[in-house]
């Protein structure tokens, strides 16, 4: 089974052979005509799930299960918006580089201008205000750091 991007309506055939065991995250039925997507998760392989229960990653093309918590954004949507928030970021020569944190359940955002590296811990609920399009206070006081630090040289 190849999990690419596709959506899956649930036939006869699939309704038969797929509730015996049910969707395996909510544990409900399918029901006919209901879209699936192919997923993996804590269960061995990969399996059909209700749409609503997956997430797509970009990345690596496959659906995953939806955990509770979950980010709904891959590091280049966040990078992209955090430039799109902050355009100085590029004009100053301003590198900037996101990835999640698993151990911190944050986004570290890397900061570098030549030698000056600063490290800032985005917390989820400051990455969904940047991903809705507002401004992420935190960060933006680092950026404002940084280039005073650059300034400073």
């Amino acid at each position: 089974m190849s999990p690419k991007k596709q959506k899956i309506l649930i036939d006869l055939e699939k309704l038969n052979r797929l509730n015996a065991e049910g969707c395996p995250v909510c544990k409900r039925k399918f029901t006919l005509g209901e879209t699936v997507v192919i997923a993996y998760g804590p269960w061995q392989g990969a399996k059909y799930i209700h749409e609503n229960e997956a997430v797509f990653d970009k990345t690596t093309s496959i659906y995953y299960e939806l955990k509770e918590g979950a980010i709904m954004y891959d590091k280049k949507e966040l990078c992209e918006k955090i430039r799109e928030l902050y355009p100085d970021i590029g004009e100053c020569g301003i590198d900037v580089d996101v990835d999640y944190d698993e151990a911190q359940k944050s986004w570290t955002v890397n900061l570098k201008k030549d030698q000056i590296q600063l490290k800032h811990f985005l917390e989820d609920q400051d990455a969904e205000l940047c991903m809705e399009g507002k401004q992420c206070m935190s960060l933006g006081l680092e950026i404002a750091q940084l280039k005073d630090n650059i300034a400073k040289i």
